[in-house]
């Protein structure tokens, strides 16, 4: 049973709201290119794409960073899935200091952040026509792409992403020939610029209200199918996990595991659960769903270090009979 689509975070202006991602991994360039990374911004639905080497969380705040907000400027939230590049300290500590908020999708659910998967799809829809045999030149033609998608009005907002950023339409190769020429009347350029800015203000007011209209027909869609859920505190919940351990089929694989317990809600349709060893995580609703024996909850103790063992197992010591730091012996529980 799937809950009803949630609500989106509303946009006014570009780059105010963003997502970012890792795609791949593709053929191996000559280039060494092996990922690329994603962003769009939600609102004029402008993308850039990134060739890289690996999705390192020093190279995915590097590109950001060098790439991103020089050429843009910095959006106050930026929306990542929970991959290791994105949930890295080092990550989280470059956004603490551009000073912008990041908000995550929770996991085996990427719909929470649909922009950007919807982009993956077309991208890699679009890069097919112009790869070559051994599709190890995509990298060289991600820009040709990129400057297609960026000049094709989009179905939600009506606009190209080219015009809303710039506020006139994308010059394409193909088509400037076949416009007609005109003799240049003497406008006064002063106007002319207040005639643009007054443009693109009201070209944001209507992207950010096609927007809204787009995402609350397919809301009426979706919930269609839906029907909202709610647990309580210590409910007993399994959990969906199709990860699956390399060897097995998943054709006698359990994708449901657990149980679990709620420890909060968090919102309609996400909660904060722990396992019977004790690791807690926050997941959707979707990947829950009730447990009605309660016989079967059975927690773990939590394994403390001995307090008695000899303090020299926890600190090693050099030739010089110095202290090498704390050596974590187990603490697995």
């Amino acid at each position: 049973m799937i809950a009803p689509l949630g609500d989106v975070e509303e946009h006014k202006i570009p780059f105010e709201v963003t997502s970012i991602d890792i795609t791949g991994p593709y053929p191996t360039t000559p280039l060494g290119n092996k990922y690329l990374l994603t962003f769009i911004d939600h609102l004029t639905k402008y993308v850039e794409a990134f060739p890289i080497p690996d999705h390192t969380a020093e190279t995915c705040a590097r590109v950001y960073s060098s790439q991103i907000v020089t050429r843009h400027r910095l959006g106050s939230t930026l929306i990542t899935d929970q991959g290791r590049e994105f949930m890295s300290s080092f990550f989280q500590r470059t956004c603490k200091i551009l000073g912008f908020r990041r908000l995550r999708t929770s996991n085996y659910h990427a719909s929470s952040n649909g922009v950007v998967e919807r982009l993956h799809r077309s991208l890699h829809s679009g890069l097919s026509h112009y790869v070559n045999a051994n599709h190890k030149n995509w990298d060289e033609v991600v820009p040709y792409y990129l400057m297609s998608h960026r000049a094709t009005p989009q179905t939600t907002t009506g606009y190209s992403p080219f015009d809303l950023l710039h506020g006139k339409e994308m010059v394409l190769p193909s088509t400037e020939n076949l416009k007609a020429r005109f003799p240049k009347d003497n406008t006064d350029e002063d106007q002319g610029l207040e005639n643009m800015k007054s443009n693109l203000r009201l070209a944001y007011r209507l992207a950010a209200k096609a927007n809204r209209k787009s995402h609350l027909n397919n809301k009426r869609l979706y919930d269609r199918k839906g029907k909202l859920r709610e647990f309580g505190a210590q409910d007993l919940v399994y959990l969906y996990n199709p990860a699956l351990k390399p060897g097995l089929t998943r054709k006698f694989a359990k994708p449901w595991i657990g149980p679990c317990q709620i420890t909060k809600k968090i919102s309609e349709l996400n909660y904060g659960i722990v396992d019977e060893k004790g690791r807690r995580q926050v997941v959707h609703i979707n990947r829950l769903k009730k447990a009605f024996n309660p016989e079967l909850w059975n927690p773990k103790p939590r394994q403390k270090p001995d307090r008695n063992a000899p303090r020299s197992l926890a600190k090693p010591h050099n030739a010089n009979g110095n202290s090498q730091g704390d050596l974590i012996l187990d603490h697995t529980h």
